[in-house]
Order: structure tokens, then sequence, then C-alpha cells
């Protein structure tokens, strides 16, 4: 039962983890898509990041682009939205009124939203992490297999942690999208989301640098998502 319930809570903080970064990741495109294409920005610019233009709400249209069961979908004010599956299907889309409104602004603001992006990015990697952390280290502490002052630099570590990944993740998302941008090819093969891709597998790689460097705790704990 413990263990069904620990897998339910790892299962539930890699969803809300994807969804908490990958907005973030998804303005960072958009914007470092914009930097990347300059003027020729546009509909076109964008679904090359496998990002779907739809005229419709995208939260309404989302589930015939990414089908499956236990799914996340998610729809910002900015016209912004994506979808989330348990079996890790994932989905993108936006508005054709939001991208109009990117075409019109200028280079230099949407690469200051990069770098916004990329700051809300490692606030939502620090606060889902250290959330997470402070649950385990909560429980570890009650169950007297961690002291309470080793539950409280774990759950530091991994506050940090989350921040280090995220804000990495979100600023590799908005660069890969701005040279995808600039170079005006297509990502061929299998449909893919490049900045949540991207976000994915530069997080990883930070995150594995990270636990690297930090020393481990004296009793175990789960390990990071």
């Amino acid at each position: 039962m413990a263990n069904n319930r620990e897998a339910l809570v790892g299962l539930v903080g890699s969803f809300v983890s994807v969804v908490a970064r990958g907005l973030p990741a998804l303005r960072a495109a958009i914007n470092g898509a914009r930097v990347g294409a300059g003027q020729a920005f546009n509909a076109a610019t964008v679904e090359r990041l496998g990002i779907a233009v739809i005229a419709a709400e995208a939260s309404q249209k989302l589930h015939t682009l990414v089908p499956g069961p236990l799914a996340i979908a998610v729809k910002t004010k900015d016209g912004i939205a994506m979808r989330v599956t348990a079996l890790g299907g994932v989905s993108a889309g936006i508005t054709e009124s939001a991208v109009a409104a990117m075409s019109r602004v200028p280079v230099r603001q949407a690469l200051m939203g990069v770098g916004k992006a990329t700051a809300q990015g490692a606030l939502a990697g620090a606060l889902v992490d250290g959330a997470l952390a402070a649950y385990q280290a909560g429980k570890a502490v009650n169950a007297g297999e961690m002291t309470t002052r080793e539950g409280a630099i774990f759950t530091a570590q991994r506050f940090g942690r989350g921040a280090a990944v995220g804000g990495a993740g979100v600023l590799a998302a908005g660069a890969a999208s701005a040279a995808v941008a600039a170079s005006g090819l297509a990502v061929m093969g299998a449909p893919v989301v490049v900045p949540l891709v991207t976000m994915v597998a530069v997080g990883t790689v930070v995150g594995r640098q990270i636990d690297k460097m930090l020393p481990r705790p004296q009793r175990s704990l789960p390990g990071p998502a």
C-alpha cells in the first residue's frame, strides 16, 4: 500500500513538474522563435517547433493532438496550452491571435520575454521539487529515518536543484527554438514539441551534474524525478 502511494505521489509530481516547467518553456520558445525568425516570424515558424497553431480554443483541441488516459491539459491567458498524458504523450498549442500578437512584439522585447520565462521556469522548478522534497523528508523524519536537520538540508538542496534545472531547461528551450526559427528548417521524424523535449533533456543533464556535486544524505530517500 505504501509503495502504491509513493508511486502515485511520484506520478503526480512528474505530471506537475512537466506542466509547471513546460508552460514557461513554451513561452520561452515562442519568444525565442520571434528572435530567431525576426520579421519572418509567422504561424509556420511556430509549427516547425511542433507547436500547433489553432483557431479555436487551444485547450479544447489538444485532446485530438495527443489522445491518452490520465491527462492534464492546461491553457494560459496568453493563448498557450499543453497536454500531458500518463503514457508520456505531450502536445502543445497556441492560438492564432497569440501568434499574431507575438509577430508585432519587437525582437528586443521578445528577448526579454525569454529571460522572464526562464525566471518563471526556475521558480516553478524550485517550488515543485521543494514541495516534493518536503513531503519526502517529513515522512522520513516521522519514521525516524532522518533527523530534522537532515530533512531541512535535503529539502533546501532539492529546492535549489529544482530552480537550476527549471531555469536551465526553459532557457535551453528558448535558445533551441530561436535556432530552429533562424534556420528555417522543420524538425523531421516523429512529431515532437521541440522546446519541451529540449527542456527535459537539458534539465536531466543539469540535474545529474548537480547530483554529483551535492553530498548524499546519510539516510536514503527517494531520488529526484
